[in-house]
């Protein structure tokens, strides 16, 4: 009785003791890859337990550098199995060790970009992964109630079947995340009767213009972390059409001078313009200029607006 008594009180101290030492070698080890996804970053990760072969959870998880980012995550939940151990081992990838993982963020910042409380489960396949945010606040545009289904294959992590209320309307779309070495992404977003009138008001171009209306169309991204490599869209007006008056002194006088007609002419011709359709492209160029060509056809007559984004770079949106 005594000698099983010792053997166990041995095999506790054991188990106790490769805890205490785990938990701090599992956290140097997540924040040995965190910062190396992320270079140059603040890891703190305050607390972790374990669950042997089927569960690691983080919490109190803090990654930022500034400028640049702010990330908060209140708990972070890592799955296992012995078969995606074995999977994962065999094949020597990081990723497929895990079998799912749960994330739930409090706040995060990537400069201008903040989301407001997220809740990510992650599977490898699409078993039953999904995300939801209340809320993505990037500048002065509003994107809420985000819905979809996400997915983990290899290293890369799939985001399907994606639903959103942007500008009193709908955002839906497709989006494919490398997470091994450099972060890199693919994204097509499609928008559903967005409303002109909605985005002038959010972004404060009352005084410059007003335009009412439905817009629908898609937009394709991909880029590597905070740097947008290709930007490709196309969008059009809603069957009703819509008005449109420009009220830019500035603006109308450089279409004026493209044109070569006089300021007064350009801007009658775009004060209470009533256009039936309209289609405007998308594009960025190789030095980072977004080229929106805008063309319009009314009763009155087509007009065209070439609009120029100069040097974009989501690195300077701070």
């Amino acid at each position: 009785m005594k000698r099983a008594r010792l053997v166990l009180i041995t095999v506790f101290i054991f188990f106790l003791a490769l805890v205490m030492f785990l938990k701090p070698l599992i956290i140097f080890i997540a924040k040995s890859q965190v910062e190396k996804l992320l270079p140059g970053s603040s890891v703190i990760i305050k607390d972790c337990s374990v669950n042997f072969f089927r569960q690691v959870s983080f919490s109190d998880v803090h990654v930022s550098k500034k400028p640049g980012y702010d990330f908060k995550i209140k708990q972070f939940q890592v799955y296992f199995s012995p078969a995606s151990i074995f999977k994962g081992l065999k094949k020597g990838n990081l990723w497929e060790l895990i079998e799912s993982c749960q994330i739930s963020v409090d706040s995060l910042e990537v400069n201008q970009v903040r989301l407001e409380s997220g809740y990510l489960k992650v599977t490898q396949g699409y078993d039953d992964g999904v995300i939801k945010i209340k809320e993505v606040k990037a500048g002065k545009l509003n994107i809420k109630d985000i819905r979809g289904k996400v997915g983990l294959k290899n290293e890369y992590l799939l985001l399907d079947s994606l639903s959103a209320e942007l500008l009193d309307g709908h955002l839906e779309g497709d989006s494919r995340i490398k997470l091994a070495g450099s972060i890199t992404y693919e994204a097509k977003l499609n928008f559903v009767d967005l409303c002109a009138d909605t985005f002038i008001k959010d972004f404060e171009f009352n005084e410059k213009v007003e335009v009412s209306g439905k817009v629908s169309g898609f937009l394709k991204l991909q880029g590597q972390l905070q740097e947008v490599v290709i930007l490709d869209g196309k969008l059009s007006t809603g069957k009703d059409g819509g008005i449109l008056t420009i009220k830019d002194t500035r603006f109308l006088e450089n279409l004026a001078r493209g044109s070569g007609q006089a300021t007064d002419l350009v801007a009658e011709s775009f004060k209470n313009y009533r256009y039936n359709t309209g289609i405007a492209t998308i594009s960025l160029e190789d030095n980072n200029n977004i080229i929106f060509l805008i063309n319009l056809d009314g009763s009155a007559g087509k007009r065209s607006l070439n609009i120029t984004l100069r040097d974009f770079n989501l690195r300077r949106m701070q």
